[in-house]
C-alpha cells in the first residue's frame, strides 16, 4: 500500500481509539514501513474487523494478519463441501466404506496436492 493509504489506516484507528495513542512522527513512519507490502484492501478489512471486535488500539500485526483474508472462491468451496457431505451421508446410509482412493485423495488435498 502507499504511504498515504498506510497513514489513512493509522488515522482511522486513532479516530476510533482517541485516548489510546499519540500520533508521533515515528509511529507514522513505522506504520508506513511495515504496511508497505500489504494490499490496502486487505489492511482496511483487517482494521475494520479489529474495530468491530476489540476495545484496544490495533497493533501492526492486527492489520497485516493473513488469517482473515477472505477465500477467493467461496462458492466453489461450498459446493465441494456439500458434495462431500452428500457422499458421506450416502455412504453412511449404505453402511459401506467410501470408494477406493477416497482417503488418499483427501490426504493429498490437505497436504496441498490436487489429489488427482
Amino acid at each position: 500500500m502507499s504511504p498515504e493509504q498506510a497513514e489513512f489506516l493509522l488515522f482511522k484507528a486513532a479516530a476510533a481509539y482517541p485516548n489510546q495513542i499519540e500520533l508521533e512522527e515515528e509511529t507514522v513512519a513505522l506504520w508506513i514501513e511495515r504496511l508497505a507490502n500489504v494490499p490496502f484492501e486487505w489492511g482496511l478489512s483487517n482494521l475494520n474487523y479489529h474495530l468491530d471486535r476489540d476495545k484496544y488500539f490495533p497493533g501492526i500485526s492486527d492489520i497485516i494478519r493473513a488469517d482473515l483474508i477472505p477465500v477467493q472462491n467461496q462458492n466453489a468451496l461450498r459446493l465441494e463441501a456439500a458434495n462431500h457431505k452428500t457422499n458421506l451421508e450416502r455412504w453412511a446410509a449404505a453402511d459401506a466404506p467410501p470408494p477406493e482412493g477416497f482417503w488418499e485423495e483427501i490426504k493429498a488435498k490437505l497436504r496441498g496436492g490436487s489429489g488427482e
